[in-house]
C-alpha cells in the first residue's frame, strides 16, 4: 500500500512538472519574472544561473539533471541556506533567488531545475527548467591572422602572389565559424575560402579558415578581412584586417627621384592622387637597395573607404592631409629610399625617392690654411709650394678640387692628396696639392678651391685667393777658403760698439725733438690737424651719402603714371606686423621704433623684414633713411654716424659692400676709394640696410660680401637690416640671434589714415568714396589688406560701376593697368589706337617676365637697349610712359648704362601669369607644362599662380589639378580656384566646400598652406558664410589687441572671425597662459559674434584672472578648458571652473591638472 502511494505521489509531482514546463517556457520570454530558459556560464571563473523572482517568496530549491537527486541547495525563510551544495562551498543563492555556480567547469553544463515556494504550503510554487551551457572565451579575444600575428585590428603583411592566407580563432567553447571578405570601394566581397573546426581536450575549440590569395590585375596592394560570426560573444572584437602588399620586385621600373634634406629639417615627400583607397609608405636602407624585397620597413599605411584610416609604424614620421609623407626633423640615420605605393582596387602606382640627408659644412665655407675668411687672402711660393683646403663636419662626402683661374700652362698642380675622417655623422675633407710655377718671374695668380663631382650643386663652395709666385732666389757660387776665418772673435768686438753707436744716436735725437718743442702741449697740438682731417673726410662722405639718399626718397611715386615726384615721409604710414617676443620694443610701439629696438644696446642687430610683395618692405626702409638724412628728433636712427642703403637686385656678381656704396651711392667725380669706405664703416656707428634680398642675384651664393655681412662673417661691429619676400632667405646666411618681423598689411584704421594723410587731405568726399567702395564690395576690401593694391586703388577710385564687379585679385589688378593705359591714352589722344594695341598685345614681354622669374632667378632687370630691340621703340615708350616699365641708370666698371625694370615685382608677375597662362592652355602635353610648372615656387609667387588662373579658364583648370597634386598645395590651389572667372556663385561654391567641415591649421603645414587657409575664412567671413569650427593645432601664438587679430606662429593674422562657430586651441607645446593673455583670447571670442564654442586643450591657464584688462561679455560661449581628458567649464558668474557635476575645481585638483599638462 505504501508502495503503491509512493508511485502515484511521483506520477502526480511528473504531472505537475510537466505541466509546469509549458508554464515556464511560456514566460521564459519575460526573464524580469523568472529565470531564461537557456544560459551560459564561463569556465574557469564564477557563474550565475540567472532568475529574477522580483515579488518576493518563501524559499527556492535547486536541482541539477533531476528532480530524483537531492536538491543542490535550498533556501527558505525559515531555514536558510542548507543544502551540500551549498554547505562544500560549490553553491549558493542569491538574494533573488540566482543560483551561483562558485567555480565553473565541464561538469557545470547540464540542465538545472528551480523549485520557487511562494508560500509554506508545498502547491503553493512554480517550476523552472534551465539549459545551462559552458563558455570560453578566445585567447586572444579577435581572428588571429598567421601572415602577422598582430594585436592591431588592423595589421600588415608582404605576401607574394599567390598565397595562401590563414586565420583563426584559439580555444572557445562553443565553437566559432569564420569567412574570408575581400574589401573594396564597392564593399566586402565573400571569397572561396576552406573552413575547419578542431576540439581540444574534448573542452575548447579552435576555429581556422583559409583562402587562396591573389592579387587582382595591375594591383600591388589589397584589403582582406577575417570575420567571425559570434552570437556568444566570445570575442572583443569579432574581425581582422589585413593590408596586404605584393612581396617582388615591385620597385625595379621605378626611377628614384634624388632628394636632398637637410639633417635636422623637415622632410615632405609628396605622393597624392584624388581615387586613392590604399596607401604604404616603405622605408628601404641603403645598403638593401629598392627592389621591394623582405628588407623594407613598414612606415605606415592608409586606408580611405567609408572613413580614413592611418596606421604608423614608425614614430615620427606622419601623413599630411594631401597624402605627403611628413617628419619634422629628419637625421642622418633616416637617409635611404622612400617608396609609397598607392592602389585604387584596380592598378597601382609607385613614387620612389632616394632620400639624401645632408650636413651643411662648419664652418660653413671652405677653410684654406694660412688664410682668414673675413679678408682677401695673398699666400706667397717661391717656385714651388703647397696649399691645403678643408671642408669640415660636411655630409656627404665631398670632393674638393684646386684650380688655377685663369688657365696658365706654367703653372702645374701635382701630388694632389685628400685625406677624408669621419666626424659624427659627417665627414672632414683636407685637400693637399702642390702648385709648380715654370717662371722665374715674379706673378700674381688667382686660385681657387672649389667643390667638385656629384655634390657640387648641393654644397656650391669655393674659395679664392691669390697665390704671389716670387723671383726664384739666385744661389751665389760658394767660395772656397783653405783655412777657416776668426769670426768669433771679431763679433765680440763689432756688437758692442754697434749698440753704443746706436744709443747715442737715439739719445741726440731725443734732444733736438725737445728743443725744436719747448713743452709737451704743443706737442699734443701738432695731432689736432690730422684728427680734424680724418673727422672732416668722414663728414665728407656722410655728406655724399645724405645726397643721394634725398634724391631716392623724394623721387616716390605711390602710382606709376604720377610724374610729380613725392616724399616717402609724406605718404609713409605704419602697416600692421608680428614682432616675435623678445624684440625689446614696446608692444604698441610705432613700427620705426620697433625695427630698430634692441635686447641689449651693446649686442649688433640682425633683423629681417618679411612680407609678400606689396606689402611695403622698401617704403619702410627709405622712411628710415629720410630720418636719418633729417636728423629726425624722435627716431633711434639718429644715433647711427653712418646709414648705408643697398638695393640688392643691383648688386650682381662679385660687387663687395664697399664696392656697390662707390658705385650705386656715391656721386661720379667722389675721389672716396673702395679702402677708404671699409675703414670708415669699421671705425663708425653704422647701419647697413640691404633692401630686396628676393631680388638679390647672387643670393645662392655663400660667399659674397652681402651674405657675409648678414651671418656675421664680415662686419659684425654693424647694425644690419634685411628686406625680403618671405621664405626668400636661406637659413644657412641666417644667424640664430636674428629677429623677424613680418608685415601683415594694413588694417581699416591705416587705410584711413593713408588716406587722410596721401590722398584726400581735407577733400572728406574722397575719402568717403573709397571706404564706400570697400564697405560695398566686402571681396575688394579684403584684397586691399595689401598696401600697394589700396594705394593703387585709392588714387584711381571712382563711381565706375566696374568696381563693384571686383571679386579677384585677377579683376583688380586687370582693371588698375586699365585705369594707367587709359590715362595715358587720354593724355596722347592722337596715339590712342596704337595704344589700345599694345595693351593687349605683350607677348614679348610676357615671355621676358616668365624667363626672369623661373627657377628662383630674379633677372627682372634688362639693358635698355636691348630691351628696345626685343619690345620695339613705341612699346618701350608707351609703358615707360604709363609707368610700368621703369629706366634708371647703373654704374658698371668705368661707365653708366641704362637700364629697364618693372615699376614693382607684382607687374612682372602679373606679365609672366600671362605666358604661363597661354603656354598651360595650349599645351596638349600634360608633362610639358607641367615641367615648366614645377620651375616656380607658389610659396614665393602666389600671385603669378593667381592671376595665371584668372586669365584663362582652361589654364586654371590645368594649374589646379597640379597644384592639388603638389605637395601642401592642395588649399593654395583652392585660392586660385577662386580667380577663375565663374560668377560670385561659384567662387562662393568654392569657399563653401572648403569651410563646410572642421578647417585645421596645424603646426607641421606649410606656410602656403596656412596663408591660404587663413585667406579662405577671410573671404567666407567677408561674405557672411558660416565657420562650424576652426582648429589651431599647436599654431597659435598670441592675440594682437591694436586689431583684435590672433597671431599664428608663422606670423600670419586671423582677423575677427564673425561667422566662427567653435573656436579649438590646441597645444602641442604644453602651452602656458598668461591671466593677461588668456583674458586677450577672451576679448577676442567676445568678438566673433556667432561664436558659441572657446576651447583651450592641452594648456595650461589661470586657475583665477584679474588683470585690470576690461572684459567682455560672453553671454552665449562655453568656454571650456581641456588639460587631458576631463573637462572644465568657465563660470563668468562664480569665476570659477567648474567640472561636469557642477563642482568648483579646488586649487589642489587644479595644479594636479597643470602637472599632467607638463607631463604631456
Amino acid at each position: 500500500m505504501l508502495q503503491l502511494q509512493s508511485k502515484l505521489m511521483l506520477i502526480l509531482v511528473l504531472v505537475i512538472v510537466a505541466a509546469s514546463v509549458q508554464y515556464v517556457t511560456a514566460m521564459s520570454e519575460d526573464t524580469s519574472g523568472g529565470c531564461a530558459p537557456a544560459q551560459y556560464v564561463t569556465i574557469g571563473g564564477e557563474g550565475t544561473v540567472r532568475c529574477c523572482f522580483t515579488d518576493g517568496f518563501y524559499g527556492v530549491f535547486w536541482y541539477k539533471d533531476s528532480y530524483e537527486t537531492n536538491a543542490l541547495i535550498k533556501f527558505n525563510e525559515k531555514e536558510g541556506k542548507i543544502g551540500p551544495g551549498y554547505e562544500s562551498g560549490t553553491y549558493d543563492i542569491e538574494s533573488d533567488g540566482t543560483l551561483v555556480i562558485k567555480h565553473v567547469n565541464i561538469s557545470s553544463e547540464a540542465t538545472y531545475f528551480a523549485i520557487k515556494f511562494q508560500t509554506t504550503d508545498i502547491g503553493d510554487r512554480e517550476e523552472y527548467i534551465i539549459d545551462v551551457k559552458t563558455r570560453v572565451e578566445a585567447s586572444p579575444p579577435y581572428p588571429v591572422i598567421n601572415e602577422c600575428r598582430s594585436e592591431d585590428k588592423i595589421c600588415f603583411a608582404k605576401i607574394s602572389s599567390p598565397s595562401v592566407l590563414s586565420c583563426g580563432v584559439e580555444r572557445t567553447r562553443p565553437s566559432v565559424s569564420l569567412e574570408w571578405l575581400n574589401r573594396t570601394d564597392e564593399g566586402d566581397v565573400n571569397v572561396t575560402s576552406s573552413s575547419s573546426i578542431t576540439a581540444v581536450d574534448n573542452i575548447v575549440f579552435t576555429s581556422l579558415v583559409s583562402t587562396f590569395h591573389v592579387f587582382v590585375q595591375e594591383s600591388l596592394l589589397s584589403l582582406m578581412v577575417c570575420k567571425a560570426k559570434d552570437p556568444h560573444d566570445l570575442l572583443s572584437e569579432d574581425e581582422t584586417t589585413v593590408f596586404l602588399s605584393k612581396q617582388g620586385d615591385s620597385f625595379k621600373d621605378s626611377t628614384a627621384i634624388k632628394t636632398y634634406i637637410e639633417a635636422g629639417t623637415e622632410m615632405e615627400l609628396c605622393c597624392y592622387t584624388s581615387t586613392t583607397h590604399l596607401k604604404l609608405w616603405e622605408f628601404f636602407s641603403r645598403a638593401g637597395g629598392s627592389d621591394g624585397g623582405d628588407e623594407s620597413t613598414v612606415i605606415l599605411y592608409n586606408i580611405n573607404l567609408t572613413e580614413e584610416v592611418t596606421v604608423k609604424k614608425i614614430d615620427g614620421f606622419r601623413l599630411d592631409v594631401n597624402g605627403s609623407l611628413l617628419h619634422d626633423s629628419i637625421q642622418t640615420a633616416d637617409e635611404g629610399y622612400y617608396a609609397c605605393t598607392l592602389d585604387d582596387f584596380q592598378t597601382s602606382h609607385v613614387t620612389l625617392y632616394d632620400v639624401i640627408v645632408y650636413i651643411m659644412p662648419s664652418p660653413n665655407h671652405i677653410v684654406v690654411e694660412g688664410c682668414d675668411a673675413t679678408s682677401h687672402c695673398t699666400i706667397d711660393i717661391r717656385g714651388e709650394g703647397k696649399l691645403t683646403c678643408s671642408l669640415n663636419r660636411v655630409r656627404p662626402k665631398v670632393k674638393l678640387e684646386w684650380v688655377v683661374v685663369d688657365e696658365d700652362p706654367a703653372i702645374k698642380v701635382e701630388d694632389v692628396h685628400t685625406t677624408e675622417s669621419q666626424n659624427g655623422d659627417a665627414y672632414d675633407i683636407t685637400l693637399e696639392s702642390n702648385f709648380i710655377a715654370s717662371f722665374s718671374t715674379e706673378r700674381r695668380v688667382a686660385v681657387e678651391c672649389r667643390v667638385t663631382g656629384e655634390y657640387a650643386s648641393l654644397f656650391p663652395f669655393s674659395e679664392r685667393l691669390d697665390v704671389l709666385f716670387l723671383a726664384r732666389e739666385v744661389t751665389p757660387e760658394p767660395v772656397i777658403t783653405t783655412e777657416e776665418p776668426p769670426t768669433k772673435p771679431i763679433l765680440a768686438i763689432v756688437i758692442p760698439i754697434v749698440i753704443l753707436i746706436g744709443g747715442i744716436t737715439v739719445l741726440v735725437a731725443v734732444w733736438l725733438l725737445r728743443r725744436s718743442s719747448p713743452d709737451s702741449d704743443m706737442v699734443a697740438g701738432e695731432d689736432v690737424p690730422l684728427v680734424s682731417r680724418e673727422d672732416s673726410k668722414k663728414q665728407e662722405f656722410i655728406s655724399q651719402l645724405k645726397q643721394k639718399y634725398k634724391t631716392l626718397c623724394e623721387a616716390f611715386r605711390p602710382i606709376p603714371y604720377i610724374r610729380d615726384w613725392q616724399c616717402v615721409d609724406s605718404i609713409f604710414i605704419d602697416v600692421g606686423t608680428d614682432t616675435i617676443p623678445g624684440d625689446g620694443s614696446a608692444p604698441h610701439a610705432p613700427l620705426l621704433h620697433r625695427v630698430l629696438a634692441k635686447n641689449d644696446p651693446n649686442e649688433k642687430m640682425r633683423k629681417l623684414i618679411e612680407g609678400d610683395p606689396g606689402y611695403g618692405k622698401t617704403t619702410l626702409l627709405l622712411q628710415l633713411v629720410y630720418d636719418w638724412c633729417t636728423s629726425k628728433v624722435d627716431s633711434s636712427v639718429k644715433d647711427y654716424e653712418i646709414v648705408i642703403f643697398l638695393r640688392l637686385r643691383q648688386m650682381g656678381g662679385d660687387t663687395s659692400v664697399c664696392g656697390a656704396v662707390k658705385e650705386y651711392i656715391l656721386p661720379r667725380d667722389s675721389t672716396f676709394t673702395v679702402d677708404d669706405i671699409m675703414k670708415m664703416i669699421r671705425s663708425s656707428n653704422v647701419l647697413i640696410i640691404f633692401d630686396g634680398y628676393d631680388e638679390y642675384p647672387e643670393k645662392d651664393s655663400h660667399h659674397t660680401d652681402v651674405n657675409a655681412t648678414i651671418r656675421r662673417d664680415m662686419f659684425p661691429s654693424v647694425d644690419v637690416l634685411l628686406s625680403s619676400r618671405l621664405s626668400c632667405v636661406p637659413n644657412s646666411n641666417i644667424v640664430p640671434q636674428t629677429e623677424r618681423i613680418h608685415l601683415t598689411g594694413f588694417d581699416s584704421a591705416a587705410r584711413d589714415r593713408y588716406l587722410t594723410k596721401a590722398v584726400a587731405g581735407n577733400d572728406e568726399g574722397k575719402a568717403e568714396l573709397v571706404k564706400r567702395q570697400l564697405e560695398e564690395n566686402p571681396i575688394l576690401d579684403y584684397l586691399c589688406q595689401v598696401p600697394l593694391f589700396f594705394v593703387l586703388f585709392a588714387h584711381m577710385t571712382s563711381d565706375d560701376e566696374e568696381f563693384h564687379q571686383i571679386r579677384s585679385v585677377t579683376r583688380l589688378f586687370k582693371y588698375i593697368l586699365s585705369c594707367l593705359h587709359t590715362h595715358t591714352k587720354n593724355k596722347y589722344i592722337d596715339t590712342s589706337q596704337k595704344i589700345e594695341s599694345m595693351e593687349s598685345e605683350h607677348q614679348e614681354l610676357d615671355r621676358l617676365a616668365f624667363e626672369g622669374l623661373a627657377e628662383g632667378r630674379q633677372d627682372l632687370i634688362w639693358e635698355k637697349k636691348l630691351m628696345t630691340e626685343q619690345l620695339g621703340v613705341e612699346f618701350m615708350d608707351h609703358h615707360t610712359k604709363v609707368g610700368i616699365l621703369v629706366e634708371e641708370d647703373q654704374f658698371y666698371d668705368v661707365e653708366y648704362k641704362r637700364e629697364i625694370r618693372f615699376y614693382h615685382q607684382l607687374f612682372a608677375e602679373w606679365y609672366a601669369a600671362h605666358h604661363m597662362a597661354s603656354l598651360v592652355a595650349n599645351e596638349s602635353n600634360p608633362a610639358e607644362y607641367k615641367e615648366e610648372l614645377e620651375k616656380f615656387n607658389p610659396l614665393e609667387l602666389q600671385y603669378l599662380f593667381r592671376f595665371a588662373c584668372g586669365i584663362s579658364n582652361l589654364a586654371a583648370k590645368r594649374v589646379i589639378a597640379y597644384l592639388k597634386d603638389r605637395g601642401g598645395c592642395y588649399v593654395f590651389a583652392m585660392l586660385c580656384g577662386l580667380e577663375n572667372e565663374g560668377g560670385d556663385e561659384n567662387l562662393m561654391e568654392l569657399v563653401k566646400d572648403f569651410v563646410s567641415a572642421k578647417v585645421m591649421i596645424a603646426d607641421g603645414d606649410s606656410r602656403l598652406y596656412q596663408r591660404s587657409s587663413a585667406q579662405l575664412l577671410e573671404i567666407a567671413t567677408a561674405k557672411q558664410l558660416e565657420v562650424p569650427t576652426l582648429n589651431l593645432q599647436g599654431t597659435f601664438r598670441s592675440v594682437d589687441k591694436s586689431g583684435w587679430n590672433l597671431i599664428l606662429k608663422t606670423g600670419l593674422h586671423l582677423p575677427v572671425l564673425t561667422t566662427l562657430g567653435e573656436l579649438e586651441i590646441t597645444s602641442t607645446e604644453k602651452r602656458e597662459f598668461s591671466a593677461e593673455e588668456f583674458v586677450d583670447l577672451l576679448n577676442y571670442a567676445g568678438r566673433c559674434d556667432r561664436l558659441t564654442s572657446l576651447s583651450i586643450i592641452h594648456c595650461v591657464i589661470p586657475l583665477t584672472f584679474s588683470t585690470g584688462q576690461p572684459l567682455l561679455k560672453l553671454e552665449d560661449v562655453t568656454v571650456t578648458w581641456w588639460p587631458r581628458e576631463m573637462a572644465y567649464v568657465w563660470d563668468f558668474d562664480t569665476s570659477t571652473w567648474k567640472d561636469n557635476k557642477n563642482a568648483s575645481l579646488t586649487k589642489e585638483l587644479y595644479e594636479h591638472e597643470c602637472a599632467r599638462v607638463r607631463n604631456i
